[in-house]
């Protein structure tokens, strides 16, 4: 991920926990080039030991889990979680193979393609077949089926 936090200090920042998919704050270092020392003081008043990410709304109207790392941006959870336990941001996307977006249980998560992403997507609202990728077509009367290859 370009530009992104680095993958080395996110284990600083986070107690993750496979088995529940939690993610909990761990306590600030006050001596850290990242915060001073009376945020880092708030910090751990406010968020330390407690669970990380808040839950929002995305373009897809499916909750998703994010976190504000202290380089000013805001990353999806599930993103950090996989940098976390492999040290390094993920090249690809990451997806949560129930659909739930927010459990993040390790054994949940699962590094995909766009090809993979597109291919588990749901049908669209205006599918009239209930089959991907298969069309009726008013004018012409007949069915049209679309492949990719």
């Amino acid at each position: 991920m370009k530009n992104a936090f680095p993958a080395s200090e996110l284990k600083n920042l986070f107690d993750y926990d496979p088995a529940t998919g939690v993610a909990t704050w761990k306590t600030r270092d006050e001596t850290s080039p990242y915060w001073t020392q009376r945020a880092a003081r708030r910090f751990n008043t406010r968020h330390a030991g407690k669970q990380a990410g808040r839950v929002a709304k995305s373009n897809t109207d499916a909750p998703l889990l994010l976190v504000a790392l202290p380089d000013g941006k805001v990353y999806p959870l599930h993103r950090v979680i996989y940098t976390v336990v492999k040290g390094e941001w993920p090249d690809g996307k990451i997806c949560h193979k129930n659909d739930d977006r927010t459990d993040n249980r390790w054994e949940n998560l699962m590094l995909a393609t766009q090809g993979d992403l597109n291919h588990r997507a749901k049908l669209r609202t205006d599918n009239s077949t209930g089959i991907r990728g298969v069309s009726w077509i008013e004018s012409r009367g007949y069915y049209e089926v679309r492949t990719t290859h």
